[in-house]
């Protein structure tokens, strides 16, 4: 290597090394991040210029709503026997208390319900008996016997004229003659004789009965909801969820084959938890930042039935209705 060669590499690797050392000493930057109250501030040093940035940031869960709510609902059943089972009338309703976590445009909606079935069914069912009738019957039969008693004696006397050809003249006789006369008695006898005769009937009898079934609900939702569209102090949501339900009381009925009846129908022929699937249509207006009216149409499709045998509210309900509530933001 000549010295021409040994200078030039050196004034290359001190150029090098110059220009890494300044742009290393513009680049340490100095950055210091302080978060108070969703202020995100940000501070960066170069040599002598300071770049200061403030950005807002809003909090990703705006607000919490508690919404106590009340409202009626009608039932629709399948599975069930609507031949023998008639719903006569119903009072169905729902009381509740709501919370809300509201985001953007999603909110995610729990709570506590207490949901009770009142109805009123008709309840038609049949059972048969076997019914033996014992008919007797007196047939009378009639013997007539013929006797004879004895023999008596019948004197006929009698004349006779004739011409006596030697006499030349009418000659009269006189006849005796002597009959067997015979008595014959007739003796009628009657003679009964008893028949039983037994007859089997089949009875269907055809029974038809009022009772009242209620059930009431603790339930516990889990609905989450979607804002579709928002118009001044009006909004719309959508929502799907599910619900899960826990009997804690009951009223209902089954027909005891054994005593031909209408019973009360036992706890362990109830399903005790009762899911269903929700779906709703939320109405909101607001008067103020705190204050709100919630109309909530909602269909409640039930997974599975309230008894498990019997006459008894034997099928799966599905639920719909209108909700009303007072919503309370924080």
């Amino acid at each position: 290597m000549t010295t021409k060669q040994m200078i030039f590499r050196l004034i290359f690797f001190y150029v090098f090394i110059l220009f890494a050392l300044i742009t290393s000493a513009q680049n340490t930057d100095t950055i210091k991040v302080n978060i108070t109250n969703h202020i995100y501030d940000t501070i960066q040093i170069y040599d002598t210029i300071v770049q200061y940035d403030t950005v807002w940031l809003e909090p990703k869960l705006k607000e919490i709503n508690i919404t106590p709510s009340g409202g009626l609902f009608l039932t629709s059943w399948s599975k069930l026997d609507s031949e023998n089972v008639i719903l006569e009338s119903s009072t169905n309703y729902i009381l509740g208390l709501n919370t809300d976590f509201v985001f953007d445009r999603f909110k995610i909606s729990s709570g506590l319900w207490l949901t009770q079935l009142n109805e009123e069914r008709q309840l038609k069912y049949y059972y048969t008996n076997i019914d033996s009738t014992y008919q007797t019957d007196i047939i009378t039969t009639s013997i007539i016997e013929y006797d004879t008693t004895g023999v008596s004696w019948q004197v006929e006397e009698y004349d006779s004229t004739y011409f006596d050809t030697v006499l030349n003249q009418d000659v009269t006789i006189i006849i005796t003659d002597t009959l067997m006369i015979y008595m014959i008695d007739s003796t009628a006898i009657d003679t009964y004789d008893t028949v039983t005769n037994i007859t089997y009937d089949t009875i269907i009898n055809d029974t038809t009965a009022i009772r009242k079934f209620k059930y009431k609900y603790l339930e516990v939702p889990i609905i989450f909801n979607f804002k579709i569209l928002e118009k001044n102090k009006l909004s719309f949501y959508a929502g799907l969820g599910v619900i899960a339900g826990i009997l804690i009381k009951y009223e209902s009925y089954i027909l005891n084959n054994d005593q031909n009846s209408i019973i009360l129908q036992p706890p362990e022929e109830n399903y005790k938890f009762l899911p269903s699937i929700w779906l709703s249509l939320e109405a909101r207006y607001k008067f103020n930042d705190k204050l709100s009216l919630i109309l909530r149409p909602y269909y409640s499709y039930g997974l599975r039935s309230l008894s498990k045998t019997g006459i008894g509210v034997y099928g799966i309900p599905h639920r719909y209705g209108i909700n009303f509530g007072i919503n309370f933001s924080f």
